[in-house]
């Protein structure tokens, strides 16, 4: 599937009772600066991980059958202190991981703009005149999407079709969540419509699948009150 366009219509999830507790990792110092990660694997801050042990806490009485994680470094670490109060370690799968940012990668997106102005500027023009996800490939070495889309709905269905009927915890990053979301709730081919699921970090999501449809029960929830500046970014 990987490099294809995928469509819910070919490649519906199982609607089999599982249930995905969906969770963007803690904080990093990229974060905190506005700097894309993409692939680069950036730990968590100091900040982050106060966040990841507080969301744990919080999870530790909710039932988790089994737990996911991208397998760059901010969301394992986020994934490992979730999964220790159930006696889980986090399996690591590389489709979950981040959007490859290409040339925005570890720059700020002025800084890219300098060094890149008429990519960025020809980005910004396409996204004002209707906002979309695959602009983004406009930005020199940015993931396809399409590509970006096969990678997680392939990851995801490895998931849901694993547990039928339990609930699976997943850990990874605001780009991965906000195309999945959209992708399950739209039902339409993610290269067809803008992203609107955006996470904070550690924010928690809750998706159902269940017949007929799936259920977003819950969506961006904090559960603590360890928070700190950073926007949301790749």
């Amino acid at each position: 599937m990987e490099g294809l366009t995928v469509s819910l219509l070919d490649h519906p999830l199982p609607l089999n009772g599982a249930c995905l507790l969906l969770i963007r990792h803690g904080q990093t110092p990229y974060n905190a600066e506005g700097r894309a990660q993409g692939w680069l694997d950036i730990p968590l801050s100091p900040l982050g991980y106060l966040q990841a042990e507080a969301t744990a806490e919080r999870l530790a009485e909710q039932q988790i059958d089994a737990l996911y994680s991208s397998p760059l470094n901010r969301a394992y670490a986020t994934a490992l202190a979730i999964g220790r109060p159930h006696g889980l370690v986090p399996r690591a799968m590389p489709g979950l991981r981040e959007v490859h940012t290409g040339a925005l990668t570890g720059r700020t997106w002025p800084e890219a703009e300098a060094l890149f102005p008429e990519a960025i500027a020809a980005y910004r023009t396409a996204e004002a005149a209707n906002p979309h996800p695959r602009h983004r490939e406009y930005i020199p070495g940015w993931e396809p999407i399409a590509a970006f889309l096969g990678r997680i709905w392939e990851a995801t269905q490895a998931i849901v079709d694993a547990h039928p009927g339990q609930r699976a915890a997943v850990v990874c990053h605001g780009g991965v969540l906000n195309a999945l979301l959209t992708h399950v709730m739209s039902g339409l081919q993610g290269t067809e419509t803008p992203w609107s699921y955006r996470h904070d970090n550690v924010a928690v999501s809750e998706l159902r699948l269940t017949a007929p449809t799936p259920t977003l029960v819950a969506f961006n929830q904090l559960l603590h009150a360890v928070q700190g500046p950073g926007e949301v970014i790749f």
